[in-house]
């Protein structure tokens, strides 16, 4: 079976992040994507190891306000 891939644009929807946020990201190398032609998919397990190193304390950061989405991606 193939891993779940998520374009730039699905991910800031998946995540509420903003397109700059994700594009920086993807810039920087801190978030690890494939890039086939002129698409950047951007691997399920990428994001998980992302978030997981963005844990504080056992839970995931969140700014006053907003979802959790984590839970969306298991």
């Amino acid at each position: 079976m193939i891993e779940q891939h998520y374009s730039p644009a699905q991910l800031c929807k998946l995540l509420s992040l903003s397109r700059s946020a994700v594009q920086s990201r993807l810039y920087d190398g801190t978030l690890p994507h494939v890039r086939l032609g002129n698409r950047i998919l951007i691997p399920e397990s990428s994001v998980k190891r992302v978030l997981d190193e963005g844990r504080i304390g056992g839970s995931v950061y969140l700014r006053p306000g907003r979802k959790p989405w984590v839970a969306s991606l298991t």
